[in-house]
């Protein structure tokens, strides 16, 4: 965002915040403050990431979410607690279903600034500023980006490789503009998004967003840039008893390079990570004849600093067939070297399905 927009936004919050603490000290003024500025859609498409006026080709280094530390919110600014909000009139929304929901619900559903008495009790969004879980919380990140390429020209425009045909809005008053609408996103169901979000959807979270025009223009384009950071937490289930019999193995666990730590249920190398990101994807085979529902992964005995995030965090697998799990280790820089002792366990509400034990490396 472009500084004086971004001053312009942080006066409002200092603004919004001193007169709420005047007319109410014993309200969650940083909270109602926040939402009060993001509530103001008078400038359209701000507040966001980024707003600004740029000629094409160009380009904007993604910074990405933070994970969460074991039980403590990174950078949370705003939290809801949907366990005390009443049931929604919309059909079908729920506020990790898809991206930006939380914003579209809260904002526009229950959070009406016109009529402060009809804000349900315990639904309204607080801070979550390093907002510690309780320790058995169980979080799925959910990240998303959502770019808006806003043009007075019809162009033949690429985004990340991708043509993007563009919305033509307006009206003869205030003139016609050509929006371009691309979604990349991480952790969500995309079978559900791309429902939901009728525009081009990326599987994936990119370290650059490139835009271009496959011709030559000469004139400019403004580009804004949306982040949401959601963190789907949980109480983490607990672990249940081991079923006999199963038939439910865990396949295969696979480096993005290629190289196999598991192996037709067999385990023919070390698992070595070093500080950064890892993905890897995990197979887990229904050999029986009836399809298992709610299956999860979970890694046991990771040392400190090691986070894992998992995608989908739960699936069903239909009988003679393999889900695929695309697991994300996260390793801190101070994480003691060593040989660890992991597990690798398949299970489902039911009971534990299959269980792989192996060595982690950390060089």
């Amino acid at each position: 965002m472009e500084d004086a927009v971004q001053s312009g936004l942080n006066q409002d919050y200092e603004q919004n915040l001193i007169e709420c603490r005047q007319e109410c000290p014993t309200c969650n003024c940083e909270a109602d403050a926040k939402l009060a500025v993001a509530y103001d859609l008078e400038e359209g498409w701000s507040p966001g990431t980024l707003g600004k006026e740029v000629t094409l080709p160009f380009s904007y280094a993604v910074s990405r979410c933070l994970p969460t530390q074991k039980t403590r919110l990174n950078n949370a600014d705003l939290g809801i607690n949907i366990k005390n909000c009443p049931e929604l009139e919309v059909d079908a929304l729920n506020v990790f279903q898809s991206p930006f929901y939380s914003l579209i619900l809260y904002l526009f559903e229950y959070f009406d600034i016109s009529n402060e008495e009809e804000i349900p009790i315990g639904c309204k969004p607080t801070s979550f500023k390093n907002y510690h879980l309780p320790p058995n919380s169980q979080c799925q990140l959910k990240e998303t980006y959502l770019t808006v390429v806003v043009s007075d020209t019809e162009l033949p425009l690429s985004i990340n490789g991708r043509q993007i045909r563009p919305e033509l809005y307006g009206d003869e008053i205030n003139g016609y503009h050509y929006f371009y609408l691309v979604l990349f996103i991480s952790g969500w169901n995309m079978d559900i998004v791309e429902e939901e979000f009728l525009m081009p959807i990326f599987s994936g979270i990119p370290s650059t967003i490139n835009i271009s025009s496959n011709e030559e223009y000469g004139g400019s384009v403004d580009v804004f840039i949306y982040r949401e950071c959601c963190w789907h937490c949980n109480p983490k289930p607990s672990l249940p008893a081991t079923i006999l019999y199963p038939k439910v193995d865990i396949e295969s666990f696979t480096l993005t390079n290629g190289d196999a730590i598991i192996q037709d249920g067999k385990i023919i190398s070390s698992f070595t990570i070093a500080p950064g990101v890892q993905n890897t994807t995990i197979g887990i085979e229904n050999r029986g004849f009836f399809t298992q529902n709610n299956v999860y992964i979970r890694f046991v005995g990771l040392p400190e600093g090691i986070e894992v995030s998992t995608t989908p965090e739960l699936q069903k697998i239909k009988a003679h067939n393999i889900g695929t799990y695309e697991t994300t280790f996260t390793v801190g820089p101070n994480v003691p070297s060593g040989t660890y002792k992991i597990s690798l366990i398949a299970y489902s509400p039911n009971g534990i399905l299959d269980t792989i034990i192996m060595d982690l490396v950390v060089p």
